[in-house]
């Protein structure tokens, strides 16, 4: 998977506006199960998972979409599917856990 920060003034267009499914991750520069939870998805290199597109959104910078998604701890994951929140994961989830959420929205 190919994690892509994403900054506040971007996240209508490609989140909202999105016709294919996405996973936006909440994290911060400083949360160690974040760090772990970025190389359990890049670790993921299967290509069925390309139609999903994954942002990170880091708390730090952009505070006000943590608190708009309800952001109290992280990592967290919002996964979004026509334009519209379907599922919020809050944790560190191993690679079998990832595919298997990630399963749910491939196209």
């Amino acid at each position: 998977m190919v994690l892509q920060e994403l900054e506040e003034k971007d996240f209508e267009e490609l989140v909202v506006n999105s016709k294919e499914p996405v996973c936006v991750k909440f994290f911060a520069t400083w949360c160690g199960p974040c760090k772990m939870l970025s190389q359990v998805m890049e670790d993921i290199t299967d290509e069925k998972y390309n139609s999903v597109k994954v942002y990170e959104i880091d708390v730090d910078s952009a505070p006000k979409l943590a608190q708009m998604h309800g952001v109290m701890s992280i990592p967290t994951m919002v996964f979004y599917a026509d334009g519209k929140p379907v599922e919020t994961v809050t944790g560190f989830r191993n690679e079998t856990e990832l595919k298997e959420l990630f399963d749910k929205y491939v196209k």
